[in-house]
């Protein structure tokens, strides 16, 4: 079994997803998962992920009809095999010691979620924000939840979902699944249902990804 799933649900990002995926194959951790749940795309994004899926077996794409960015994310969780789950969004370009570092620093400390940086760029890769922690290190179960959900409403830190590094245990025990029924802020809704269950968290100073300035307030559908 992997020690990794990621899961990238793909809608339209053709333009994209080449870059996204070398992004993830120049990682300096190697035992992972990639499972790309095709949304019903309309365009070439499908046949460039199944060009690189014939060269590497780490990588399946699933394809289901048209049903949303928290549907796709569900599909995922049904197929993800790894202790740990790290989503990624089709347009994310994950930073290449993120894997490495993440796993180190969750696992050393034994907990059941990780946090960390992430920058956003423009399309030249020229850096526009950084978005940092304003926490660092491990937070126990006793002041977790507060801390976790208060600040889930107030900073853009917490809106994302690819700079989480979440152990699979975690999501089972919380049966925290993604609403489909919402198409706005349906990531609060999945972390309200989470975090009770955290039982310890690590707040690391480390980058997980980039985020195309540009791209990052546009809906997946």
């Amino acid at each position: 079994m992997p020690k990794v799933s990621i899961i990238v649900p793909l809608f339209n990002k053709s333009k994209y997803i080449a870059a996204t995926l070398d992004s993830i194959l120049q990682q300096k951790f190697d035992d992972y998962e990639v499972i790309i749940i095709n949304d019903g795309s309309t365009d070439g994004g499908p046949q460039i992920v199944e060009r690189y899926a014939e060269n590497d077996r780490r990588i399946c794409l699933i394809n289901i009809s048209n049903g949303g960015v928290s549907n796709a994310r569900n599909v995922g969780l049904k197929y993800a095999r790894g202790e740990w789950i790290q989503f990624l969004d089709g347009d994310d370009l994950i930073d290449p010691q993120y894997l490495s570092e993440g796993i180190a620093l969750a696992e050393s400390a034994g907990v059941d979620i990780l946090f960390t940086n992430f920058q956003m760029i423009d399309e030249n890769g020229k850096l526009v924000k950084e978005v940092l922690i304003n926490i660092k290190g491990p937070q126990i179960r006793k002041g977790c939840v507060g801390i976790l959900l208060n600040i889930s409403t107030k900073m853009d830190f917490f809106g994302y979902i690819s700079n989480k590094l979440i152990r699979r245990k975690l999501l089972e025990k919380s049966k925290a699944a993604f609403p489909i029924e919402i198409s706005l802020a349906e990531d609060l809704d999945f972390y309200a249902h989470l975090y009770p269950y955290v039982q310890k968290a690590y707040f690391a100073p480390i980058n997980s990804f980039f985020l195309f300035a540009d791209r990052h307030e546009l809906s997946e559908q």
